[in-house]
């Protein structure tokens, strides 16, 4: 990787003007181009931004969309929905620090979401971090998906920093309420600090429910991210406040349970 990146800097001047990709070639040596197409696994690794879709989500120059990693940004307007609290500021901050300019890019273990986005820590030409200057100055959220955990400990301390001293969306007190798992019905589709007491374990086809007080509010664990949580009993009779996106189902409301990290 670091003669990658030697490369990388050593070509700067001679591609200044163009995007730059990297692949593995039929030889399986990795190599560095300027052309975006031509290959499934080509990986921009520099381009420029075109468009800045909300606070977290933009599109290059040569038309790839991307999505910033560790992080969710309150939504914005779109058609007939109003959007969320600060949802317009953190876009024109991510737009004021990138769009029309070039940007470096980095990965984590996974490369692409299910829509087809690069997931990636965006880094300006002067140096600033962008996923961490939009957690630390509350224009954003912690937000993880394994296996994307190469960062996640930094960011939950810039997530708190910013929330302790009320910064941006912090501001506001609903964003910094903590609600009880009965309460949770109320607030479907919105990011909120549930607390309550886990009572049970309910163990079902694709995974694990956490299940909250009276039965109203579960917390789901996929199989596949067990690991991060054995001994799953270990939750049982504990009180807990864990920060997720609430959905509301037939009989209760819930939310995935990705990593301990969501814990507070």
């Amino acid at each position: 990787m670091k003669k990658i990146v030697i490369v990388f800097f050593l070509l700067l001047p001679v591609i200044s003007s163009a995007e730059i990709y990297q692949f593995k070639n039929k030889q399986g040596i990795t190599t560095l181009s300027d052309k975006p197409k031509g290959h499934s696994s080509r990986q921009p690794l520099s381009v420029t931004v075109k468009k800045v879709f909300d606070g977290d989500t933009f599109l290059s120059k040569s038309g790839i969309k991307f999505r910033l990693l560790g992080i969710d940004t309150p939504e914005t307007p779109r058609r007939s929905k109003p959007g969320d609290y600060y949802g317009k500021e953190a876009k024109r901050e991510l737009s004021r620090l990138i769009l029309k300019k070039r940007v470096y890019l980095e990965y984590d273990k996974r490369v692409q979401d299910d829509y087809d986005r690069f997931l990636v820590f965006v880094r300006t030409s002067n140096g600033v971090s962008v996923n961490e200057h939009l957690l630390k100055n509350g224009f954003a959220r912690l937000f993880v998906i394994p296996p994307n955990l190469s960062k996640i400990n930094e960011f939950k301390s810039l997530e708190t920093e910013a929330r302790n001293s009320e910064q941006g969306l912090w501001q506001n007190p609903e964003e910094r309420e903590v609600i009880s798992s009965s309460e949770a019905w109320k607030y479907q589709g919105k990011i909120k600090f549930v607390r309550g007491q886990i009572t049970q374990l309910n163990k079902k086809k694709k995974g694990t429910e956490l299940v909250f007080d009276d039965g109203k509010f579960v917390a789901y664990i996929y199989k596949q991210n067990f690991s991060y949580f054995q001994p799953l009993e270990q939750y049982i009779g504990k009180v807990i406040t864990i920060k997720g996106k609430i959905k509301r189902k037939v009989k209760h409301s819930t939310t995935v349970f990705f990593h301990p990290i969501q814990l507070y």
